[in-house]
């Protein structure tokens, strides 16, 4: 289970789900990297520590003016758990359990004033999301259909809801949606083959994914605009200082007006890279400035307007949250 001595179900949540509607494009001329550094806000080295700890990679989005995390359970307990803060701080209330089991990662996002959170069930890989309004617990699990074996990656666009997930087994990504006044629509296929279903965020009025392909460290993105299809992968920069290179999965949010997309290192520290809407991505990703901290797992990401939070589980289980404010 999640370890900590406050054990308080956070705020309401839910997301509307939305119609499956993208959107071909070019690419968007990439930007400069943004190398200011990550202010640490006086939390130390390894940023604000989290009371808990977990086995797997957390999920992390903002919604109705709080940041939240979620995590699966420490050790043997797959259970579900949730933590939450007000918006621009790190003054998290405590983790209180979700309900629902899973083996891997959750995937989180909010939308016309709901939140919701995926899992992929532990015996027969099903897909599932449940939903919580503003200042009300999660409802009951419902499935969306499919299957997978990996963690699902969820993002909201064009008043859409999209959930991604490689099919069980295999490297095949694939994308559902729903829109509030419309059920599932059904998987469809994204196009090419990836390590991990993409990392998805909403900017520059495109739906953006970013992934690896099998048995490489090299990033990829793939763009959508409103109504049309995806247009197909391109690689981005993906050198890392020191030799190490990316591993899967990505994150990433859109934050002071650019896209950022961060990794895990293969020597355990958190990279990150960024763009400007109609500019190249950074030759060289940066390295988080963050002394001391590693991670075994992907890092968690979410933004607010005036706050990004980068959620991190270290090597050892123990909980991280680094923040950088606008100045």
């Amino acid at each position: 289970m999640i370890d900590t001595t406050t054990r308080r179900r956070a705020l309401g949540m839910a997301l509307a789900l939305s119609l499956f509607i993208l959107g071909g494009c070019t690419p968007s001329a990439d930007s400069g990297l943004d190398r200011q550094s990550f202010a640490l806000t006086g939390f130390g080295g390894n940023g604000a520590q989290v009371a808990g700890s977990t086995g797997k990679a957390l999920a992390a989005t903002v919604f109705n003016g709080r940041v939240f995390l979620f995590a699966a359970g420490n050790g043997q307990d797959q259970e579900i758990y949730v933590n939450s803060a007000p918006a621009d701080t790190t003054d998290f209330v405590g983790w209180g359990a979700v309900g629902g089991t899973t083996d891997v990662p959750l995937a989180a996002t909010s939308s016309n004033n709901q939140l919701y959170l995926f899992r992929k069930e532990i015996t027969e890989h099903k897909i599932y999301v449940a939903v919580a309004p503003p200042g009300a617990a999660f409802g009951a699990w419902t499935e969306v259909g499919g299957a997978t074996s990996a963690p699902l990656a969820a993002t909201t666009f064009n008043n859409l809801l999209f959930a991604f997930a490689n099919s069980d087994g295999t490297s095949t990504p694939y994308v559902n949606s729903e829109g509030v006044d419309h059920p599932w629509v059904g998987w469809g296929g994204v196009g090419g083959s990836l390590v991990a279903p993409p990392a998805a965020t909403a900017f520059d009025n495109k739906l953006y994914l970013f992934a690896l392909s099998p048995g490489g460290s090299q990033v990829y993105y793939n763009v959508a605009l409103p109504g049309q299809a995806f247009r197909g992968w391109d690689a981005i920069p993906s050198t890392l200082p020191g030799g190490a290179t990316v591993q899967p999965p990505i994150a990433t949010t859109t934050f002071n007006g650019r896209v950022y997309v961060f990794a895990r290192g293969s020597d355990n520290g958190v990279y990150f890279n960024s763009a400007l809407p109609q500019q190249p991505f950074g030759a060289q990703w940066s390295h988080l400035p963050a002394s001391g901290l590693t991670t075994d797992a992907a890092p968690a990401v979410a933004a607010t307007a005036t706050t990004i939070y980068i959620a991190v589980k270290q090597v050892g289980g123990a909980i991280s949250v680094i923040t950088r404010y606008v100045l």
